[in-house]
């Protein structure tokens, strides 16, 4: 029997791409919810719901005064931690968890645009979602100008770099936030560059460069996150309540 989620989508620009696609080749079903189009974000998931996705945008973690949903996002994700639902927040999903569990966001000093390294910590040893990659130093997709730039004692960090010391976070079981975007394929990243020339130049990134450099990553990205989401699904398939 297929275990359902509820994907919060900030934007047409940003649907849940690949990971949609390996959730629901793990037998997870996608309600997807579309706050900027006028859908209403619950005060908590509705009973049938396992698990909460919620994808990355361009506004802000911060930016509620414009996007007064937000409130009633990080409301919800902190409703999800409370009750250690599986979550997976992912970009601005990632740093909205942060906020939510009482974490800082903030203007990073290097944004990342492209495909980025960093390194999966010590700390992740163990971990049903990156506990197979712990200690290594891997690749993925970035598209972010903001970083968390704190967390509270109770999030571990999984993984960063320099630029980034936060790229993975777990809090309690199953609730993660990743910085980076495992969603994002070759045709995505391309729209993505050419819908936002600007912050790509701002980047001091070239258009060309940052789409050659996805497209040429897509083998090695696509074998190391689908293991990662596939893991997450059966954290959503094993989910009780409470």
């Amino acid at each position: 029997m297929a275990s359902t989620i509820l994907v919060i989508q900030h934007e047409d620009a940003g649907p849940p791409s690949w990971v949609g696609q390996w959730l629901n080749a793990s037998g997870v079903a996608l309600e997807v919810l579309y706050p900027f189009r006028g859908d209403k974000i619950p005060a908590a998931v509705p009973p049938h719901i396992a698990g909460l996705l919620v994808m990355g945008g361009s506004m802000g973690a911060n930016d509620d005064a414009v996007h007064p949903w937000l409130g009633d996002e990080r409301a919800l994700m902190a409703n999800c931690v409370e009750h250690d639902m599986p979550v997976l927040g992912i970009c601005l999903g990632g740093q909205m968890l942060a906020t939510a569990i009482g974490g800082v966001v903030a203007r990073a000093p290097v944004s990342e645009l492209g495909v980025y390294a960093f390194d999966v910590h010590d700390a992740a040893a163990g971990d049903p979602l990156f506990g197979p990659i712990a200690r290594t130093k891997v690749m993925a997709s970035q598209w972010h100008q903001d970083y968390i730039a704190a967390l509270p004692e109770h999030a571990t960090v999984l993984a960063g770099n320099a630029n980034c010391p936060v790229q993975a976070f777990r809090v309690g079981q199953n609730v993660y936030g990743v910085q980076f975007h495992p969603e994002v394929d070759r045709p995505l990243f391309s729209d993505w560059v050419d819908g936002a020339i600007e912050v790509v130049e701002e980047s001091g990134r070239g258009m060309e460069e940052v789409k050659i450099e996805v497209g040429s990553a897509q083998a090695q990205l696509h074998a190391t996150w689908k293991p990662m989401v596939q893991s997450w699904a059966r954290r959503v398939h094993s989910y009780r309540g409470s």
